[in-house]
Formats: C-alpha cells, structure tokens, sequence
C-alpha cells in the first residue's frame, strides 16, 4: 500500500509540473508581442484605425495629431478626426483619417 502512495505521489507531483508548465506557456502566448520583444508593435486596418503595443506615454493629442512615446522613440500619428478610442496600461487603438505616421528614434 505504501508503494501505491508513492506511486500516486510521483504523478501528482508531474502533474502539477506539468500544469505549471502548461500555465506558464498560456501567460506568453496571452502576452502582448511587445512584451515578448520588448519593442512596440503597430497593427493598422486601412488608414482607419491604428492599434499600437508598447506604448509608455501619450505626448500630445488632439484630432490632427497623436503623439506617442515608445520604448525609444517617439511615433507621430497625423490625420482627421484623431480619436483615442481604446486605452490601456501599455496599448492604444486610434481612430481616424490616417494620413502619415512619423518615428522618430534615440540612442540604440
């Protein structure tokens, strides 16, 4: 009986390696790419819509010009009708007539 235990033991404890391998996998595959890289990440559908990842801060806005700062550089969106529609912690979805987008970069 004793060795039924430690049998039973053994798999318990591969079982929970395993499900601490499978949720650790599920954290970077739920991560954000900016994360994964450390970088920023622009997703853009048209002209219409820009969605960005990585962002650290929003510089100015207002509905001709969004401007952002990035891990090392700045990014200019320029355009109509600019709007903030989504805003989280590190990410923003800007709406609007897109007409040019501008990085401008520092140190390396």
């Amino acid at each position: 009986m004793t060795k039924n235990l430690a049998k039973g033991k053994r798999r318990s404890n591969s079982s929970c390696n395993q499900i601490s391998r499978k949720e650790k996998i599920k954290e970077i595959i739920q991560s954000p790419i900016s994360s994964l890289l450390n970088s920023v990440h622009l997703e853009m559908n048209g002209n219409k819509e820009v969605i960005i990842e990585g962002c650290k801060s929003i510089l100015e806005y207002d509905e001709n010009l969004v401007k952002i700062s990035a891990k090392n550089m700045t990014i200019s969106f320029f355009g109509r009708n600019l709007l903030i529609k989504c805003l989280t912690s590190d990410s923003l979805v800007i709406d609007g007539f897109i007409t040019s987008i501008e990085f401008a970069t520092w140190g390396g």
